[in-house]
Parts: structure tokens; sequence; C-alpha cells
């Protein structure tokens, strides 16, 4: 073969003109001749497959902590909501589906913003961790030993963080192939 290889990019001999062309890329079974488009479709399959891996142990967790018929049903119906926007960027992804992508980038905006409030909602915690106010807002201190509700605050803030990084990722990769394809480009 005469191709040659250059990082991920491959180049075959020449065109016509006497440029080199990029051979297509193969990404999770498509194969994309354009080669920003390969990188922005493996992007969001990606983070898709790790919100679908995510949905399914949250929903195993869930099911474990109260193994029981009905806690069964509402763990799968939860599942199959929290799959619902993953699947929208797989699919998307996949098929080239412009009304998926944006459903996808935007879903994950919204998640990410609510992220954001929810470190606000986590604030008021570290400043008042007994959650009792008194008529002029000031925080009553019962006494109480509070190491527990501040081990679970730092839980909170890191899968929070962790959570509002992915749905920022997810919306900006989600958004660039997106306008790729409301530009006219065709996945495969």
């Amino acid at each position: 073969s005469d191709a040659l290889f250059v990082g991920r990019l491959t180049l075959s001999p020449v065109k016509m003109d006497g440029q080199p062309t990029a051979a297509a890329q193969a990404v999770w079974g498509l194969q994309i001749a354009n080669y920003r488009l390969a990188i922005l479709t493996r992007r969001v399959l990606n983070i898709s497959a790790v919100f679908i891996v995510l949905a399914l142990l949250n929903g195993l967790l869930q099911f474990l902590q109260v193994p029981s018929t009905s806690n069964l049903f509402v763990c799968g119906v939860g599942v199959v909501f929290a799959l619902l926007v993953p699947c929208c960027g797989y699919m998307g992804a996949k098929n080239s589906d412009e009304c998926l992508t944006c459903c996808f980038c935007g879903c994950n905006f919204i998640s990410g913003c609510l992220g954001i409030f929810g470190f606000i909602g986590v604030a008021g915690i570290l400043q008042c961790p007994s959650l009792e106010y008194d008529d002029d807002f000031q925080c009553i201190d019962d006494g109480t030993d509070t190491s527990s509700v501040i081990g679970l605050v730092i839980v909170l803030v890191v899968t929070q963080l962790l959570q509002v990084c992915l749905n920022c990722t997810a919306f900006w990769w989600g958004k660039e192939l997106y306008d790729q394809l409301k530009l006219g480009h065709v996945i495969h």
C-alpha cells in the first residue's frame, strides 16, 4: 500500500490535482471520510456510551439498595428515562440526525446548568449543616454532630462536579457535531 500514516490520519498517495486525500476513518463501524466529522462523531458516541453505562450502573445500585418487585419497576423506569438523552446522542451521531444531536446537546446544556445550581444548594448545606433556620434566616446550631453531613457533602460535591464536567463536555461536542450536520455534512 502507498498510504502514508500521519498520527491518526491516513493519507492516500494523491488526488487528480496532486493533493493528498484523507482515507475514511473507521468510527464505531462507520466509515467517515471527513476527518473532523470522524473526531466529533467518535467523541459524541464515546461520551454517550459513558452516560449509558452510568445510567445502567445507577439503576442497578438503586435496585440493590432495596431489592423488591416494586423497586425493580421504579428503577427500570428511571433507567429508561436516564437512557433517553445518551440514546439521542448515539443515534444522532450514528444516523447523521441533526434533530437528535440537537436534543442531545440541548439536554446536556440544561443538565449542566442545573448541576451548577446544585452547587449552590451544596453551598447552603455547608453554611448551615443542621439545615434549620430561625425567622431571620440565621442558622440554628442544635449541637448535633455534623461530621456525617460533611462527608456526604464532600461526596455530593465530587459527584456533582464530575456530572457537570461530563454534561458540559457532552454539550460542547454535541454542539460541534450538530453545527457540522446543520451545514449539510453527512457522517456516512
